[in-house]
């Protein structure tokens, strides 16, 4: 495992968004997606990590963003967004947090 997926899954499990008794967390990479212009404008994402379950050969893809895993582990604060399935990373700045919502 990479020192930028280790760092992801470390926060994952601290959020508890990731339970190390349900996926092995070891196995964990961030696959590059290849995403276009419209696809990105549209929110795809450009990673995700994927893992596999305890005992299980299939990996899942199920987090990810549409910024860098870079940024994502750079930031304090993160958003994650339920899209079902799978959950997006949203990393939160200074200016991001002191924003409020009508």
């Amino acid at each position: 495992m990479s020192k930028l997926a280790r760092k992801i899954v470390d926060r994952l499990v601290k959020m508890e968004l990731l339970d190390p008794e349900v996926f092995d967390v070891e196995t964990a990479e961030i696959d590059r997606l290849y995403t276009g212009y419209w696809q990105k404008k549209e929110g795809a994402w450009s990673w995700a990590l994927s893992i596999k379950t305890k005992g299980g050969d299939q990996k899942f893809g199920l987090f990810g963003s549409q910024w860098s895993a870079t940024d994502c582990v750079k930031a304090e604060k993160w958003d994650i967004w339920n899209n079902g399935f799978d959950k997006s990373i949203i990393p939160l700045t200074e200016i991001d947090t002191e924003v409020s919502l009508p």
